[in-house]
């Protein structure tokens, strides 16, 4: 499939057509899906040569060796050398205007592959709030308003995507997709998938690690590929993003948020959909139980659901509970129209 002009407008077209209407649902904060493409964070995607908001438009093939090459290598850790250059000036001056979290140590991974602290060092308050360790912000998209679902999906695109897009279209929903950018450079099919069904496209990083063990410069890669190349590939530059594992500290959100001005999404519930089959000895049957329970739990405060279209096992669990959330009376939407309105 070649990336032309006329193909990106149809795929504009597309989610105008079929995600916009839900996104602009009850937003009195007018919160926008994306980032304005004449904004000193789009800029920052705008490749030599390119003009706003129309990329690659005389680029290569989708999915041809060209354009994968376009791209850092898949499934792993960025090369910071090739890290743009307007990146790192980004990142300098951000810190530069101050605010940049001192005294936050990077993580290390035990002999279990538990992420740790140092010694000494309370990750649940401030200079760190670590998420995993119980602290958020203000600034976090944690709970949903009272009686509301927010409906997001992580690790896309896969191989499930198809069977989760066709249900959404079949159900006239909209969801949150938390895209690895590795993923769509492997499935860049399944991503149009997730754009053909009115998805709003969110960020879940370049290769899913863990951001509090990375450098500084690392974290910078691993959100800012992700973003490339989503925007390479709709036009459009996210403004929303949730950090593989929940990992996130103080430190991870001043570059989310200062250098790319994304709104931090986290969760307070979770299907446990990740686990399906070979962790903790998860079933799609125990998923099912365990959000059936939220569904039929208080509505006060809404659900902001850790879900995933991870495999079709995780795809199950959502189609399964489907029917739960609507008979019990939730409002489901996707994470844009929620941010204005949130429970905090």
């Amino acid at each position: 499939m070649k990336l032309t002009a006329s193909l990106l407008a149809s795929v504009l077209s597309i989610m105008v057509a079929t995600a916009a209407p839900l996104e602009g649902r009850d937003n009195p904060h007018n919160v926008e899906p994306y980032q304005d493409k004449h904004s000193d964070v789009a800029k920052l995607f705008v490749r030599a040569g390119e003009k706003a908001g129309k990329p690659l438009a005389n680029g290569p093939t989708i999915g041809s060796a060209e354009w994968k090459a376009l791209y850092p290598p898949v499934e792993k850790v960025p090369d910071v050398s090739l890290t743009p250059k307007s990146w790192t000036a980004a990142l300098a001056a951000a810190k530069k205007a101050g605010g940049y979290p001192s005294g936050v140590p990077l993580t290390t991974a035990d002999a279990s592959g538990n992420y740790a602290y140092p010694a000494g060092v309370n990750p649940s308050v401030e200079p760190v709030c670590s998420f995993p360790n119980g602290c958020n912000k203000a600034s976090d998209f944690y709970n949903a308003p009272d009686g509301v679902l927010a409906l997001s999906f992580d690790d896309g695109p896969t191989a499930a995507t198809t069977n989760l897009t066709n249900f959404i279209k079949k159900n006239q929903i909209s969801a949150s997709h938390n895209m690895i950018g590795s993923h769509i450079v492997e499935l860049p099919t399944q991503f149009q998938q997730i754009i053909a069904s009115g998805g709003h496209l969110s960020v879940h990083t370049w290769s899913h690690m863990h951001n509090s063990a990375l450098t500084d410069e690392q974290i910078l890669a691993e959100i800012g590929w992700c973003m490339q190349v989503i925007y390479d590939n709709s036009g459009l530059v996210p403004k929303f993003w949730r950090p593989p594992y929940g990992d996130l500290d103080n430190r991870v959100r001043f570059i989310a948020e200062n250098v790319f001005n994304l709104i931090t999404v986290t969760w307070n519930r979770d299907s446990r959909d990740w686990a399906i089959p070979s962790l903790f000895d998860q079933t799609v049957q125990k998923s099912v139980d365990e959000v059936r329970s939220y569904v039929n739990g208080s509505k006060s405060p809404g659900m902001n659901i850790l879900e995933h279209e991870l495999n079709n096992a995780c795809v199950t669990v959502f189609e399964t509970v489907y029917t739960d959330y609507v008979n019990d009376g939730w409002d489901i939407r996707n994470l844009v129209s929620l941010v204005g309105r949130r429970r905090l």
